[in-house]
């Protein structure tokens, strides 16, 4: 047997995740990495387990029908990409992300067929897949999600991140039509050690 993702390793932290409200909160992953690829990481945030535990399971009407409509969003974005490549001036990368978007969709539609593993499923093991540089084909995928299943017991046991004491780091003053607004900046640990 051919091992397609041999190279791929994991370990599990705590990421930071800008949430629908613009807060940023850091929540459990399962980071997937290759160590001659720095900078590159797939993650599997806690929220997203579920598409991975068992897809096959979940093919009651309901996880279906969010499967498809939150696929049929992936779908409509890239279809409104490739319509503005033709119509506006990209640079090469951007257009390549777009054709690379195009074929993760192709075989998730391919994979899902054949496999009968959910769309959005599909679609992450495709780009994961593409990512690290692996071939995209059923044995790959397969292997893939067979090794993230595997370590998503120790994804399930992670704690959520404790908060992080804050510092006051100063105060700023912004004049707007007159009024002054003046607010108090504060930094957490991270921030001061990253510098942003």
């Amino acid at each position: 047997m051919i091992k397609y993702i041999s190279d791929l390793k994991r370990r599990y932290d705590h990421i930071k995740v800008v949430n629908q409200d613009e807060a940023e909160e850091y929540k459990p992953a399962m980071v997937i990495y290759k160590e001659d690829m720095p900078g590159m990481a797939f993650c599997i945030l806690t929220d997203a387990i579920w598409k991975y535990i068992e897809p096959r399971a979940n093919l009651d009407r309901q996880t279906i029908e969010s499967d498809v409509l939150e696929f049929n969003q992936v779908l409509m974005k890239n279809q409104a990409a490739q319509k503005a490549a033709r119509t506006i001036r990209m640079s090469d990368i951007e257009k390549a992300r777009i054709v690379e978007d195009a074929l993760c969709i192709a075989f998730a539609i391919a994979l899902n067929r054949t496999m009968r593993i959910m769309l959005c499923t599909s679609y992450n093991l495709a780009k994961c897949l593409h990512m690290f540089g692996i071939d995209p084909h059923v044995q790959a995928a397969i292997q893939l999600l067979l090794w993230i299943q595997d370590g998503l017991d120790q994804l399930k046991d992670m704690p959520e991140a404790t908060p992080e004491n804050k510092v006051a780091a100063g105060e700023v003053t912004v004049t707007i039509d007159g009024h002054k607004i003046t607010k108090e900046v504060e930094l957490n640990e991270t921030d001061l050690i990253t510098g942003e």
